[in-house]
């Protein structure tokens, strides 16, 4: 409870209060000519004033009080919001533990099983390099692939046909890349990156630009059968 010191001393008021500016405030609009003691830190009014001091004080007390109430309440309701924030994240956070949960007893995620996961995901990867590996030695032999990766930049920037001259670039690339699909052809093999490379049409750079090729077409490979 905020305290307001009140006291007469002869032909004076004394009021004495803690630094708050709405008391502060308060006191110079609702008393007449206060005056501040910088010594004592107190105001004084004439003793006139009585029960104009005594209306004030109980004036300032009430309004103090509702300003703390509300105070409160933001101070509360900022708990409340904060809490509720808390137990939101809390039940993410349990329902997240139960789904790891439910994938472990799927996965049969124990220690061991999870060493054997690891074990099976590297024999995968280190299979898929040793096959790509292998596609492209196998088209190393047929090509030159950076020539052919070349190739397909040279016909992606060139597919503008509001530009003079970038056809005839598209298809000068382009020529090259039948010429190698004419190559692996006879070989009796058939390459998705070359096939679509060499099958690509100037006026549909929305369906055959080869930069959309994806990656692994280029490790793409089948023997034809004879």
């Amino acid at each position: 409870m905020f305290d307001i010191k009140v006291y007469k001393d002869n032909d004076e008021i004394i009021i004495k209060f803690e630094k708050n500016y709405f008391v502060y405030s308060s006191l110079k609009k609702k008393l007449n000519k206060p005056i501040f003691n910088p010594k004592y830190k107190y105001w004084t009014v004439s003793a006139d004033q009585e029960n104009a001091v005594i209306a004030w004080v109980e004036w300032v007390k009430k309004e103090l009080i509702i300003a703390e109430g509300k105070e409160l309440r933001r101070l509360n309701e900022g708990v409340l919001d904060e809490i509720q924030i808390n137990l939101k994240q809390e039940k993410q956070m349990l329902k997240e533990v139960e789904q790891i949960k439910e994938m472990t007893i799927l996965l049969n995620a124990n220690k061991a099983d999870l060493a054997k996961v690891k074990t099976q995901v590297k024999e995968a990867q280190q299979k898929l390099a040793d096959n790509r590996n292998e596609i492209q030695s196998v088209i190393g032999e047929m090509m030159d692939l950076n020539k052919l990766r070349k190739i397909a930049d040279i016909m992606s920037s060139n597919m503008n046909y509001k530009i003079k001259g970038m056809r005839e670039k598209f298809e000068l690339a382009q020529k090259d890349a039948v010429s190698l699909r004419k190559i692996v052809r006879e070989a009796g093999y058939w390459f998705d990156a070359l096939e679509r490379i060499a099958g690509a049409s100037f006026n549909r750079p929305d369906r055959d630009n080869p930069r959309d090729i994806p990656e692994s077409a280029w490790y793409k490979i089948v023997k034809q059968e004879e």
